[in-house]
């Protein structure tokens, strides 16, 4: 696998929740291009990002859950 297919295999990994390093390990990266990942500051931009959107996925669903909630009259 290329480095540019480890990094899309990442980045799928980081949008399930998986954390960076894990996400390498299941990338099979080796440590010399877990080096490499860790400070390429346009990759950790990228993964910051997807962290970013699946927070924001995450609350948006709990948003609707509550409002769920408080119409059928399941919370205050």
């Amino acid at each position: 696998m290329t480095i540019e297919q480890k990094k899309e295999h990442i980045l799928r990994c980081v949008k399930l929740g998986m954390d960076s390093y894990a996400s390498y390990i299941v990338a099979t990266c080796t440590v010399k291009e877990i080096n490499a990942l860790d400070t390429d500051s346009e990759f950790q931009a990228l993964i910051e990002q997807q962290y970013k959107i699946a927070e924001y996925q995450l609350l948006r669903d709990h948003e609707i859950a509550m409002r769920i909630a408080v119409n059928r009259g399941n919370a205050n």
